[in-house]
């Protein structure tokens, strides 16, 4: 019952997140958002973006590790950028490892459903390999064993991915284990005009050593 409750309300957090970050994906036309904030630029006008939405900064000034709340979670952010011009092309946030699998996959499904809301069907589903369309939100009609019909002992090594592959980048949610063993969610946003930024930018440095 308890765990029924916990869901509830962060269903209730997590829709409040995703109906305001709808709005802001309808309002820009060229690139995924991140917090709100358009995933492009240099790094150091994103991290000013994120500080300016309470994130913090791990380590020193330049660093691009920064630690902050997502959706209601909690989450460790790593931007990744290209390696001349230093554009943000990606954003991966780490939620905090939980000791129970089973609340890891809980977090799972009410971040696939609600990530749906927001960029509508997922691409794909996969669970320990097995992959299959994604038309329905509801996991159990892709034959996704619920986690509930496994062991504490076999749950942390299942493995659920969930991808969303939109005209403007590719997002993606999936299960992690950190090096202690313990159970987070690994969230991640890659610009597809970033990206190819970044793929022209390492190609250039390749032909300058030839």
């Amino acid at each position: 019952m308890f765990r029924k409750i916990a869901r509830l309300v962060l269903a209730l957090s997590f829709a409040g997140a995703v109906v305001s970050n709808a709005q802001a994906v309808q309002e820009d036309t060229t690139h995924l958002k991140f917090k709100g904030i358009p995933i492009k630029g240099i790094a150091e006008q994103f991290r000013r973006d994120l500080k300016d939405k309470s994130f913090t900064q791990i380590g020193n000034s330049r660093s691009n590790i920064l630690k902050g709340v997502f959706a209601g979670y909690e989450v460790i952010s790593f931007l990744f950028t290209t390696p001349e011009s230093k554009t943000v092309y990606a954003v991966y946030s780490y939620t905090m490892t939980k000791d129970s699998w089973f609340d890891v996959y809980d977090d799972f499904f009410v971040f696939k459903e609600h990530m749906s809301v927001v960029y509508g069907p997922c691409t794909h589903v996969e669970e320990n390999g097995k992959s299959d369309y994604c038309l329905d939100p509801r996991y159990a009609k892709y034959n996704i064993v619920s986690p509930s019909t496994v062991s504490e002992e076999a749950a942390n090594e299942r493995f659920y991915l969930a991808t969303w592959d939109t005209p403007k980048g590719f997002i993606s949610v999936m299960t992690n284990k950190a090096e202690d063993g313990k159970g987070r969610l690994l969230i991640s946003y890659v610009d597809k005009l970033g990206s190819q930024i970044n793929e022209r930018e390492k190609k250039q440095l390749i032909i300058r050593d030839l």
